[in-house]
Protein backbone atom coordinates (compact mmCIF):
# COMPACT_ATOMS: atom_id res chain seq x y z
CA UNK A 1 0.00 0.00 0.00
CA UNK A 2 1.66 3.50 -1.23
CA UNK A 3 0.57 6.89 -0.21
CA UNK A 4 2.04 10.34 -1.49
CA UNK A 5 3.33 13.20 0.47
CA UNK A 6 2.29 16.81 -1.21
CA UNK A 7 2.36 19.94 0.10
CA UNK A 8 1.61 22.64 -2.73
CA UNK A 9 1.75 20.80 -5.26
CA UNK A 10 4.96 19.51 -4.47
CA UNK A 11 6.06 16.25 -4.23
CA UNK A 12 8.42 15.42 -0.81
CA UNK A 13 8.41 11.52 -0.90
CA UNK A 14 6.25 8.38 -0.89
CA UNK A 15 6.08 6.29 1.67
CA UNK A 16 5.22 2.30 1.32
CA UNK A 17 3.41 -0.09 3.94
CA UNK A 18 4.34 -3.93 3.46
CA UNK A 19 2.10 -6.43 5.08
CA UNK A 20 2.70 -10.35 4.57
CA UNK A 21 -0.44 -11.91 3.79
CA UNK A 22 0.66 -15.31 3.83
CA UNK A 23 -0.61 -16.12 7.27
CA UNK A 24 -4.13 -14.84 6.50
CA UNK A 25 -4.27 -16.60 2.89
CA UNK A 26 -3.45 -20.21 4.92
CA UNK A 27 -6.11 -19.61 7.40
CA UNK A 28 -8.81 -18.66 4.67
CA UNK A 29 -7.53 -21.84 3.05
CA UNK A 30 -7.73 -24.09 6.07
CA UNK A 31 -11.86 -22.52 6.66
CA UNK A 32 -12.60 -23.23 3.42
CA UNK A 33 -11.25 -27.00 3.38
CA UNK A 34 -12.84 -27.39 6.89
CA UNK A 35 -16.02 -25.82 5.72
CA UNK A 36 -15.72 -28.29 2.27
CA UNK A 37 -14.99 -31.79 4.82
CA UNK A 38 -17.94 -30.82 7.30
CA UNK A 39 -20.05 -30.18 4.51
CA UNK A 40 -19.37 -33.60 2.58
CA UNK A 41 -19.99 -35.25 6.24
CA UNK A 42 -23.02 -33.99 6.93
CA UNK A 43 -24.20 -34.65 3.42
CA UNK A 44 -23.86 -38.22 4.14
CA UNK A 45 -26.30 -39.13 6.46
CA UNK A 46 -28.03 -36.51 5.62
CA UNK A 47 -29.20 -38.42 2.37
CA UNK A 48 -29.68 -41.81 4.04
CA UNK A 49 -31.85 -40.01 6.40
CA UNK A 50 -33.54 -37.93 4.18
CA UNK A 51 -34.16 -41.15 1.73
CA UNK A 52 -35.33 -43.76 3.56
CA UNK A 53 -37.66 -41.84 4.98
CA UNK A 54 -39.23 -41.16 2.25
CA UNK A 55 -39.45 -44.60 1.65
CA UNK A 56 -41.03 -45.38 5.05
CA UNK A 57 -43.72 -43.47 3.17
CA UNK A 58 -44.86 -46.19 0.65
CA UNK A 59 -48.13 -47.66 1.76
CA UNK A 60 -47.35 -50.99 0.31
CA UNK A 61 -44.46 -51.60 2.53
CA UNK A 62 -43.82 -54.50 4.59
CA UNK A 63 -43.57 -54.17 8.20
CA UNK A 64 -40.06 -56.01 7.93
CA UNK A 65 -39.07 -53.90 5.72
CA UNK A 66 -39.81 -50.45 7.59
CA UNK A 67 -37.83 -51.86 10.60
CA UNK A 68 -35.05 -52.15 8.55
CA UNK A 69 -35.36 -48.55 7.15
CA UNK A 70 -35.71 -47.25 10.62
CA UNK A 71 -32.74 -49.40 11.92
CA UNK A 72 -30.70 -47.49 8.80
CA UNK A 73 -32.53 -44.00 10.17
CA UNK A 74 -31.65 -44.42 13.52
CA UNK A 75 -27.89 -45.54 12.52
CA UNK A 76 -27.47 -42.62 10.13
CA UNK A 77 -28.95 -40.26 12.98
CA UNK A 78 -26.06 -41.51 15.37
CA UNK A 79 -23.59 -41.12 13.63
CA UNK A 80 -25.07 -37.66 12.47
CA UNK A 81 -25.47 -36.77 16.50
CA UNK A 82 -21.70 -37.91 16.78
CA UNK A 83 -19.57 -36.36 14.36
CA UNK A 84 -21.18 -32.88 15.15
CA UNK A 85 -20.80 -33.43 18.86
CA UNK A 86 -17.23 -34.17 18.34
CA UNK A 87 -16.80 -31.20 15.75
CA UNK A 88 -18.28 -28.61 18.48
CA UNK A 89 -16.25 -30.31 21.29
CA UNK A 90 -13.00 -30.07 19.35
CA UNK A 91 -14.17 -26.27 18.18
CA UNK A 92 -14.54 -25.53 21.85
CA UNK A 93 -11.03 -26.72 22.42
CA UNK A 94 -9.29 -24.94 20.00
CA UNK A 95 -11.27 -21.39 21.04
CA UNK A 96 -10.52 -21.65 24.26
CA UNK A 97 -14.01 -22.11 25.55
CA UNK A 98 -13.70 -25.43 26.72
CA UNK A 99 -12.86 -25.43 30.35
CA UNK A 100 -10.45 -28.15 32.17
CA UNK A 101 -11.07 -29.16 35.64
CA UNK A 102 -7.94 -30.79 36.47
CA UNK A 103 -7.71 -32.74 39.16
CA UNK A 104 -5.43 -35.23 40.78
CA UNK A 105 -6.03 -38.07 39.00
CA UNK A 106 -5.60 -41.97 39.33
CA UNK A 107 -5.05 -43.16 36.05
CA UNK A 108 -5.74 -46.84 36.62
CA UNK A 109 -9.27 -45.33 38.31
CA UNK A 110 -10.10 -43.92 34.77
CA UNK A 111 -8.68 -46.68 32.58
CA UNK A 112 -10.89 -49.23 34.34
CA UNK A 113 -13.61 -47.37 34.76
CA UNK A 114 -14.31 -46.74 31.06
CA UNK A 115 -13.08 -50.05 29.76
CA UNK A 116 -15.93 -51.73 32.75
CA UNK A 117 -18.26 -49.95 31.09
CA UNK A 118 -17.61 -50.59 27.61
CA UNK A 119 -16.34 -54.08 27.52
CA UNK A 120 -19.16 -55.09 25.53
CA UNK A 121 -17.27 -53.38 22.44
CA UNK A 122 -14.57 -55.88 22.82
CA UNK A 123 -16.77 -58.80 23.84
CA UNK A 124 -18.67 -58.50 20.74
CA UNK A 125 -15.88 -59.36 18.71
CA UNK A 126 -14.31 -61.51 20.87
CA UNK A 127 -11.52 -59.11 21.58
CA UNK A 128 -9.58 -59.72 25.23
CA UNK A 129 -8.49 -57.10 26.97
CA UNK A 130 -5.49 -56.61 29.36
CA UNK A 131 -4.72 -54.07 31.65
CA UNK A 132 -1.09 -53.42 32.79
CA UNK A 133 -0.56 -51.00 35.37
CA UNK A 134 2.14 -51.58 37.98
CA UNK A 135 1.35 -50.56 41.76
CA UNK A 136 2.09 -47.18 43.04
CA UNK A 137 1.45 -45.31 39.83
CA UNK A 138 2.26 -41.91 39.87
CA UNK A 139 -1.07 -39.33 39.90
CA UNK A 140 -1.30 -36.90 37.19
CA UNK A 141 -3.21 -33.54 37.22
CA UNK A 142 -5.38 -33.68 34.50
CA UNK A 143 -9.88 -33.70 33.40
CA UNK A 144 -11.02 -36.67 34.55
CA UNK A 145 -13.80 -36.03 31.99
CA UNK A 146 -11.14 -35.22 29.28
CA UNK A 147 -8.81 -38.28 29.78
CA UNK A 148 -11.78 -40.80 29.77
CA UNK A 149 -12.78 -39.29 26.50
CA UNK A 150 -9.33 -39.74 25.18
CA UNK A 151 -9.30 -43.48 26.51
CA UNK A 152 -12.33 -44.74 25.38
CA UNK A 153 -11.40 -43.19 21.45
CA UNK A 154 -8.27 -45.13 21.40
CA UNK A 155 -10.41 -48.01 22.93
CA UNK A 156 -12.63 -47.88 20.64
CA UNK A 157 -10.66 -47.16 17.68
CA UNK A 158 -8.37 -50.36 18.62
CA UNK A 159 -11.56 -52.63 18.57
CA UNK A 160 -13.17 -51.31 15.52
CA UNK A 161 -9.91 -51.84 12.96
CA UNK A 162 -9.14 -54.71 14.48
CA UNK A 163 -9.60 -58.42 13.16
CA UNK A 164 -12.18 -60.43 16.08
CA UNK A 165 -10.24 -62.53 18.75
CA UNK A 166 -7.40 -60.55 18.76
CA UNK A 167 -5.79 -58.77 21.76
CA UNK A 168 -5.73 -55.17 23.03
CA UNK A 169 -3.16 -54.48 25.49
CA UNK A 170 -3.34 -51.46 28.04
CA UNK A 171 -0.13 -50.23 29.49
CA UNK A 172 0.71 -47.38 32.15
CA UNK A 173 4.90 -46.80 32.67
CA UNK A 174 6.33 -44.07 34.23
CA UNK A 175 9.39 -42.25 33.69
CA UNK A 176 11.07 -38.67 35.53
CA UNK A 177 8.87 -36.11 34.13
CA UNK A 178 6.02 -37.95 32.66
CA UNK A 179 2.88 -41.21 32.67
CA UNK A 180 2.82 -43.16 29.31
CA UNK A 181 0.02 -44.35 28.46
CA UNK A 182 0.03 -47.12 25.30
CA UNK A 183 -3.14 -48.85 23.60
CA UNK A 184 -1.77 -51.76 21.90
CA UNK A 185 -3.96 -54.09 19.25
CA UNK A 186 -3.30 -56.31 16.56
CA UNK A 187 -5.26 -54.67 13.89
CA UNK A 188 -4.95 -54.04 10.50
CA UNK A 189 -2.76 -51.59 11.06
CA UNK A 190 -2.12 -48.18 9.27
CA UNK A 191 0.55 -47.19 6.25
CA UNK A 192 3.58 -44.88 7.45
CA UNK A 193 2.94 -42.14 5.02
CA UNK A 194 -0.42 -42.24 6.57
CA UNK A 195 0.98 -42.00 10.27
CA UNK A 196 1.68 -37.53 10.31
CA UNK A 197 -2.37 -37.21 8.89
CA UNK A 198 -4.03 -39.59 11.92
CA UNK A 199 -5.01 -36.98 13.92
CA UNK A 200 -6.14 -34.55 11.42
CA UNK A 201 -10.19 -33.53 11.50
CA UNK A 202 -11.84 -35.67 8.93
CA UNK A 203 -8.40 -37.78 7.45
CA UNK A 204 -9.31 -41.66 7.49
CA UNK A 205 -7.17 -44.61 6.80
CA UNK A 206 -8.82 -46.20 3.70
CA UNK A 207 -5.94 -47.90 1.91
CA UNK A 208 -6.96 -51.61 4.02
CA UNK A 209 -10.76 -53.26 2.31
CA UNK A 210 -11.42 -53.96 6.29
CA UNK A 211 -10.86 -50.46 6.87
CA UNK A 212 -13.12 -49.07 4.26
CA UNK A 213 -15.81 -51.53 5.55
CA UNK A 214 -15.92 -49.47 9.16
CA UNK A 215 -17.57 -46.01 9.63
CA UNK A 216 -16.42 -43.42 11.28
CA UNK A 217 -16.83 -39.73 11.55
CA UNK A 218 -12.93 -38.96 11.26
CA UNK A 219 -12.69 -36.80 14.26
CA UNK A 220 -12.51 -38.96 17.03
CA UNK A 221 -8.33 -39.00 17.08
CA UNK A 222 -8.30 -35.12 15.84
CA UNK A 223 -10.65 -34.36 19.49
CA UNK A 224 -7.59 -36.99 20.92
CA UNK A 225 -5.06 -34.66 20.14
CA UNK A 226 -7.13 -31.56 21.34
CA UNK A 227 -7.54 -32.70 24.85
CA UNK A 228 -3.58 -34.21 25.06
CA UNK A 229 -2.77 -30.84 23.99
CA UNK A 230 -4.80 -29.05 26.04
CA UNK A 231 -3.03 -31.18 29.28
CA UNK A 232 0.91 -30.27 27.90
CA UNK A 233 0.88 -33.93 26.68
CA UNK A 234 2.17 -35.59 23.84
CA UNK A 235 0.37 -38.34 21.55
CA UNK A 236 2.14 -40.21 18.36
CA UNK A 237 1.44 -43.83 17.38
CA UNK A 238 3.61 -46.38 16.11
CA UNK A 239 1.98 -48.97 13.48
CA UNK A 240 2.68 -51.49 10.83
CA UNK A 241 0.39 -52.96 8.48
CA UNK A 242 -1.49 -56.13 9.28
CA UNK A 243 0.69 -56.28 12.78
CA UNK A 244 -1.51 -54.08 14.73
CA UNK A 245 -0.59 -49.95 16.02
CA UNK A 246 -0.20 -49.05 19.17
CA UNK A 247 -0.43 -45.22 20.10
CA UNK A 248 1.05 -43.63 22.93
CA UNK A 249 0.12 -40.67 25.08
CA UNK A 250 2.16 -38.79 27.75
CA UNK A 251 0.59 -36.77 30.52
CA UNK A 252 3.42 -34.74 32.39
CA UNK A 253 3.50 -36.11 36.41
CA UNK A 254 2.32 -34.15 39.34
CA UNK A 255 3.26 -34.84 42.94
CA UNK A 256 0.74 -33.52 45.85
CA UNK A 257 3.10 -30.38 46.83
CA UNK A 258 2.73 -29.55 42.76
CA UNK A 259 -1.49 -30.67 43.55
CA UNK A 260 -1.54 -27.71 46.45
CA UNK A 261 0.04 -25.14 45.07
CA UNK A 262 -2.36 -25.37 42.50
CA UNK A 263 -5.30 -25.86 44.36
CA UNK A 264 -4.44 -22.89 45.92
CA UNK A 265 -4.07 -20.66 42.74
CA UNK A 266 -7.49 -22.34 41.80
CA UNK A 267 -9.57 -20.76 45.29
Amino acid sequence: VGSEMCIRDRLYGVATAFRDLTKEKEIDRKKTEVVSMVSHELRSPLTSIAGFSELLLDENLTREKARDYANIILKESRRLNDLINKYLDISRIESGKSEVHRTLLNIEDVIRSVIDMNSFIAESKGIDVEIRIPENISNVFADRQMIGEVILNLFSNAVKYSPSNTRITIVVEDNDKEQIIKVMDQGYGIPEKALNRIFDKFYRVTENENVQEEEGSGLGLALVKEIINKHNGRIWAESQLNRGSTFFITLPKTNTEDFDKASVCLL
